[in-house]
């Protein structure tokens, strides 16, 4: 039957690591007299420790060398006594219960305590084979019942006995109070010392989690060093704005303005450019006509000199004044004569309207149900060749080769996606409630 004492503990795996100081005390000397058993739970649940080997690192006092204790585990409580070793010097110790498998290390548990010098101290003596301070007044009566002629004597005797009995308790006093701080100083410098040699050597290391996750900081121990390993949380994620552009007419003189309106997700930007200052001098004649009070000359809508022009001149003149409509010069375009060759209005003509005919360009492309981000709004981007970030496309669901039920599975994934926006080579598509489950593969039209 065992009679070594358990230093039991209990805490869940998934909490902070933190350090326990046992009322306990250990005693040198002994052997494996003390058994550290901890045990883990994973929420409610026991959890699962399968595959784990346990050892608790005992740093003893006095030399502080590290003792290798092993332990063992069943289920998911883990038991390791404390070999003979840890018991050898009395003083501070520390110990870190640490669980590993295939490489990999973590500490469950760190205790510090004291480990007493065994047979130090005052001894209590139950058998009365001490003498109390009855037995010594007996004593002292029997010697004045025999010396009753010393009795002068044998009082000065007892006064300076006194005396020095008090003199020598007071210095027992200061003594022990001298021990006393003198163990509290030596306690702190172990202390200081044990801490100083945790902290050194420390590292630190960072690793971002989602923007609705909470940061974290963890405090862990790595080949007998410190190390803090912080989650710092990313930024919430926000969604690209659409800009829009005005230009206005300021008066002359005035200065250029920016103006920014509207919403932040959609802001209006408004340009006020000034005129030009009116030019300065006096107009004196146009065609002969001379300016009236106000400055101005007054001119004909058209101000010809009669003229005879025969048909073709005629036709030329209509020709350069613009009077030729873009009808005619359609008909025109539209007669084919041997020989016939376009003249420089024509060709003009023709040219407006070529450029002028809208384009259409067609793409396709497939959103995952893998490459969503992890949290809403829900985003995913795919590389669509030719996309301009000019494009407003028109967006839907291909349906394309799909059964009856993978048909309407991509309807139903369809009303997940509430935005569609156009990138330089690419599009980015927005989901702000839920997320589709099934590939969608979709058509962009782009009218240019």
């Amino acid at each position: 039957m065992s009679v070594a004492m358990k230093l039991a503990y209990k805490r869940d795996i998934n909490d902070p690591l933190v350090t326990f100081c046992p009322e306990t005390l250990l005693m040198r000397g002994d052997r494996e007299a003390n058994v550290i058993e901890l045990t883990v739970m994973d929420g409610s649940s026991p959890a699962d420790l399968s595959g784990y080997t346990a050892v608790v690192i005992f740093q003893r006092p006095g030399d502080s060398d590290k003792i290798r204790c092993p332990g063992s585990i069943s289920g998911n409580v883990i038991s390791v006594p404390l070999l003979a070793d840890c018991y050898a010097y009395s003083g501070q110790y520390y110990a870190s219960l640490v669980l590993n498998m295939s490489g990999f290390t973590r500490t469950m548990l760190r205790l510090a305590g004291h480990v007493e010098s065994n047979g130090d101290g005052p001894v209590v003596d139950p058998t009365g084979t001490i003498p109390g301070y009855e037995d010594i007044a007996r004593i002292y009566a029997e010697l004045e019942a025999s010396l009753e002629e010393s009795e002068a004597a044998t009082s000065s005797a007892n006064a300076a006995a006194q005396n020095a009995n008090r003199e020598a308790e007071a210095a027992n006093l200061a003594a022990s109070n001298a021990n006393n701080k003198a163990g509290v100083a030596d306690a702190a410098a172990e202390n200081a010392n044990a801490a100083a040699e945790l902290i050194e050597n420390m590292t630190v290391s960072a690793t971002d989690v989602a923007y609705d996750q909470n940061a974290t900081a963890t405090v862990t121990d790595v080949n007998g060093h410190k190390h803090i390993a912080f989650e710092l949380r990313q930024g919430i994620p926000g969604d690209v704005p659409t800009i829009t552009f005005a230009v206005e007419t300021g008066e002359p003189g005035t200065y250029v303005q920016v103006e920014q309106s509207g919403a932040p997700d959609a802001p209006t930007v408004t340009l006020t450019i000034p005129r030009g200052n009116p030019g300065e001098g006096a107009v004196s004649s146009v065609d002969g006509l001379m300016p009236g009070s106000d400055g101005d000359v007054a001119l004909d809508a058209v101000r010809y000199v009669s003229q005879t022009l025969e048909n073709a001149q005629k036709q030329q003149a209509r020709e350069n004044i613009g009077a030729l409509g873009s009808d005619d010069v359609a008909n025109d375009l539209g007669v084919v004569d041997a020989g016939k060759v376009l003249d420089a209005r024509q060709g003009r003509e023709l040219n407006e309207r070529i450029s002028d005919k809208a384009s259409t360009a067609s793409y396709t492309a497939t959103f995952t149900a893998a490459g969503w981000s992890a949290s809403a709004p829900y985003t995913q981007t795919v590389n669509v060749a030719g996309m301009l970030a000019t494009d407003d496309p028109f967006v839907d669901v291909s349906l394309s080769g799909a059964s009856g039920t993978e048909a309407t599975n991509r309807m139903e994934a369809w009303t997940c996606v509430g935005r569609v926006t156009a990138n330089a080579g690419s599009v980015t598509a927005y989901c702000y409630d839920d997320k589709p489950t099934v590939n969608l593969p979709v058509i962009f039209k782009v009218v240019r």
